[in-house]
Order: structure tokens, then sequence, then C-alpha cells
């Protein structure tokens, strides 16, 4: 269907597609932070940080005319970069940019998460798994 709409290549595509994956692992990581971090109450925040994302992935309008909310948002969560690598495969814009910032973001998120899994995870005292209580 996209191939109709827009005339593009399977090539592109398929790239397209691949992206898609890598941008998927960087969202799930991003938005695994709080719900690792706060557990069933992480909700709470990740679906208020989904829809700002949606609006800031610069998909419905250019990031010059958001709001500031937004346009923090669109430097903090993965939408943005992704949006614009996108755009730049099918239709011919630089992307390496915002690759590197969408790597960036999947980076510091899995640093992130290593850290809290790392400072939450059990330990053993004399044969018995204490938890500890300390959060980051």
């Amino acid at each position: 269907m996209a191939r109709m709409l827009i005339s593009t290549s399977l090539k592109k595509l398929v790239i397209v597609y691949l992206q898609q994956i890598f941008m998927q692992i960087t969202a799930f990581r991003f938005t695994l932070i709080f719900s690792v971090l706060f557990g069933q109450n992480g909700i709470f925040i990740n679906i208020p940080l989904m829809l700002a994302q949606t609006i800031a992935g610069g998909g419905t309008m250019p990031l010059q005319i958001m709001p500031g909310l937004f346009k923090v948002a669109s430097y903090l969560t993965p939408m943005y970069p992704n949006t614009q690598i996108d755009f730049g495969l099918l239709f011919g814009r630089p992307t390496f940019t915002y690759e590197i910032r969408l790597l960036a973001i999947l980076i510091i998120s899995s640093l992130i998460l290593l850290a809290i899994v790392w400072r939450k995870w059990p330990e053993k005292e004399n044969g018995k798994l204490t938890v500890m209580n300390n959060i980051i």
C-alpha cells in the first residue's frame, strides 16, 4: 500500500521497517524505566508521556511551532528522531544526527535501567534473600 501511495522502492520500505524495529526497542527501554522504578504505578507516568510523544513526534506539526513542553519532550523521547529518520529515508533528507540522537537515547535509557536493576537486585545474607530498599 505504501509503495502505491508514495511510489517508493521496496528496499527503502525494508530499511524503514528495520528502523521501526530499532525505534521500538529504544521506546520500550525508555518507558520501561518508569515501570521498573515505580512498578505498576509507572503506568501513570507512561500514559501521559506516550501521549506527549505522539504530539512531539514531529509528524503532526513541525518543531518550530510546537509549544515549549512538547519541544522539550521531542528532545528527550525517541519519537521525534525516529519520525525525522523516516522522513529522511523516504524523501531524501539527511538522517545521521537523528540516528545519533536515537542511539544516545537507547544508551542512556539502558544505563539508567541497568543502574535501577543493580540497586534493586536481591542480595543474599546468610543464605536468605533480602531485597534492597534503596531507590536511586
